[in-house]
């Protein structure tokens, strides 16, 4: 009989494995694998990287709507709403829209954030979870800065004259 738990016959007590050591002192784990806890297979897993292909497609994807943020940023600072024609000096919106005119919507609002994305995903080691967060994360980020833009005061509002 062979095992961790051999017989008298054998020369061996039931606590000896083959080699006739106490099983407290054998090497290794005492468990195996398949029968370990969940939390330490869960620590033994390694993060396989994600295909290209599903990359390609999260960066396509936080591409147009970084695009149409963009265009969105650059609409609310060229042709705000029908009253005016130019955001007034000295109101909120004036002022990110000579900034970011300054800067250049195009590299502000599309490229950089890009950029961010994919230096983002090769640093991430291209797990697919991760990588999609930060699309997420960053394509939003967009939207909620064109829509504040867009949001932002383009004229003075002298009190009980446009109120």
């Amino acid at each position: 009989m062979t095992g961790a738990r051999a017989v008298w016959v054998s020369g061996r007590r039931w606590n000896q494995d083959r080699h006739g050591r106490p099983l407290a002192e054998r090497p290794g784990p005492t468990r195996s694998r398949a029968t370990a806890s969940p939390l330490r297979r869960a620590a033994t897993w390694t993060i396989r990287p994600a295909g290209w292909q599903l990359l390609a497609w999260v960066v396509a994807l936080a591409a147009l709507v970084l695009f149409l943020a963009a265009v969105d940023v650059s609409h609310a600072c060229n042709h705000p709403p029908p009253p005016i024609t130019h955001p007034e000096p000295g109101t909120p919106r004036q002022s990110y829209c000579s900034t970011v005119q300054g800067v250049g919507v195009g590299w502000l609002c599309f490229a950089a954030p890009l950029l961010v994305l994919g230096v983002g995903i090769v640093a991430l080691r291209r797990a697919a979870v991760p990588s999609v967060v930060l699309a997420v994360a960053i394509s939003a980020s967009a939207v909620v800065n064109a829509t504040i833009v867009s949001d932002l005061r383009a004229i003075q509002i002298v009190p009980g004259i446009n109120a």
